[in-house]
């Protein structure tokens, strides 16, 4: 009888799906951090306003702090609360020596990833005499996640700042190191069949993700989104894998999610995507 119950939970949850709903974020109150004084870096802040123009965002505020405004963290955290935006824009190496500290985001950042919870699109560094580097279209946006079923969250800004026409590409990427761990504990256990165990694990994994995918796009056809959507759905290495997935679409912005589970530390394959690809736009949420 236990066996009967056990295994009509087991279709009924098969039969559960995720779906999605398209909730638009709002980013109607942009603040632009820089760490020169405010009429040095008005190119930067000009490329910034047209980087989100071009994804139809025109916020009804659009506020500069620099060199001026604040002059170590906590005076940039007070700065940034009194203007309470909904987007803060910043470039990498705030702050920071940017030839010595190229494989970090520095104090600054980390701690305004990890201080609040406004996202955060941060740009290539500017150029050395304080031009920014010129920006693409977000005509290629991917949104790179290990749970993309626990994030609609990624996909809802990856929707909202990508240009119209453009695509979105949704990555999930299993761990595969993960994966062979699970199944090397399995084949200890003389009970389960191994290698049907490790085809179905193998092909639920990346069903969920898959169908998720599947909703978003019929949710985002029903709110006439122009944009397409392209699945991408793998068991890999996760920074290498995104890595390739980058080359191979030319990502015009990141979209990544920094939340640890426990709210410890910034998620850990964020930090990497952020220290590994430094000439693309990264949002961080």
């Amino acid at each position: 009888m236990s066996d009967r119950i056990d295994q009509f939970a087991s279709v009924f949850k098969a039969a559960e799906k995720a779906r999605y709903q398209y909730d638009p974020p709002l980013m109607d109150r942009v603040v632009v951090l820089v760490d020169t004084p405010k009429q040095q870096s008005s190119a930067y802040a000009d490329s910034m306003r047209e980087f989100l123009k071009a994804s139809n965002i025109n916020p009804d505020e659009f506020t500069v702090l620099g060199a001026e405004d604040f002059s170590n963290i906590q005076q940039m955290l007070s700065a940034v609360q009194a203007a309470s935006p909904n987007l803060v824009v910043t470039h990498r190496h705030l702050h920071l020596n940017r030839e010595e500290l190229e494989h970090s985001l520095g104090t600054y950042l980390d701690t305004l990833l990890q201080g609040t919870s406004i996202p955060v699109l941060v740009t290539p560094s500017p150029n050395a005499d304080g031009t920014p580097q010129p920006l693409e279209v977000a005509r290629d946006v991917l949104v790179m996640t290990d749970h993309l079923l626990d994030d609609p969250k990624s996909i809802n800004y990856g929707v909202r700042l990508v240009a119209p026409g453009g695509i979105v590409h949704l990555c999930h990427v299993e761990d595969d190191a993960v994966f062979r761990k699970y199944m090397a504990l399995i084949e200890r256990i003389p009970e389960i069949e191994t290698d049907i165990a490790c085809e179905k694990i193998r092909a639920k994994l990346l069903q969920l993700p898959t169908d998720y995918i599947a909703s978003c796009i019929e949710a985002l056809q029903a709110e006439s989104i122009n944009a397409q959507i392209n699945p991408i759905v793998r068991l890999g290495h996760r920074v290498t894998d995104y890595h390739q997935l980058i080359k191979e679409h030319e990502g015009d912005l990141l979209v990544c999610n920094t939340n640890d589970p426990e709210d410890l530390a910034i998620h850990p394959m964020a930090y990497a995507i952020a220290l590994e690809f430094r000439q693309q736009p990264l949002l961080l949420l």
